[in-house]
């Protein structure tokens, strides 16, 4: 609330008074991640990486660690080190086999290689955990639609809108699928939906 209303300079001096007081080690990571992530959105990566890194060499439950190790992961991506992004989700999942954010990253990756079948497994693993998980079923639908199974993925990115409730992108996604269906009525449909809920997208 703080970050929204005021800013990154009052939700870190926030944090740092929140960090002072905090003693239970899962919470206190939490609070560091936040604030590196602040960092990160602000332009201090470099810094905000470092956090990161440090934070991971604290004692953290299992489930912790995970969550972490992503965090940091995506931080990788976003300047380009894909090969350190890679090793902390394979060590991810080598820890924790069922961690969706985990599953969900080396899914992706393996879409854009064209390795489908694997990316399916891994997603059908998250739906396990939770069958309404919008990025699950939309890269789910993508692996199908890469994989040239057209019915498949149209089905999953009409679940994704659902289980959205008929977010903005989820929506374009599935309305441009039916576009290219040419079933340009049902297209219509999806965006009035999405409209309702977002009438100034």
């Amino acid at each position: 609330i703080v970050l929204q209303q005021e800013g990154p300079e009052a939700a870190l001096e926030e944090i740092d008074a929140i960090l002072g007081d905090v003693e239970e080690d899962d919470a206190l990571a939490t609070f560091r991640a936040l604030r590196a992530g602040i960092l990160f959105d602000r332009g201090e990566r470099d810094t905000a990486i470092a956090e990161m890194e440090a934070l991971l060499d604290d004692e953290l439950s299992t489930e912790m660690s995970g969550r972490m190790r992503v965090t940091l992961a995506r931080m990788l991506m976003a300047v380009g080190n894909q090969v350190g992004a890679r090793a902390l989700v394979d060590e991810v999942l080598a820890a924790d086999s069922t961690q969706a954010d985990a599953l969900k990253m080396k899914a992706s990756w393996l879409i854009d290689e064209d390795e489908t079948r694997e990316a399916i497994s891994l997603l059908r693993a998250a739906l396990d955990n939770d069958p309404d998980d919008v990025q699950a079923l939309t890269l789910t639908a993508r692996a199908h639609a890469r994989n040239g199974d057209r019915d498949l993925a149209r089905e999953f990115f009409a679940l994704a809108v659902e289980a959205s409730n008929s977010a903005p992108e989820e929506s374009l996604l599935y309305a441009d699928v039916l576009v290219a269906e040419e079933r340009f009525l049902a297209a219509e449909e999806v965006l009035i939906g999405a409209l309702r809920l977002a009438p100034g997208d």
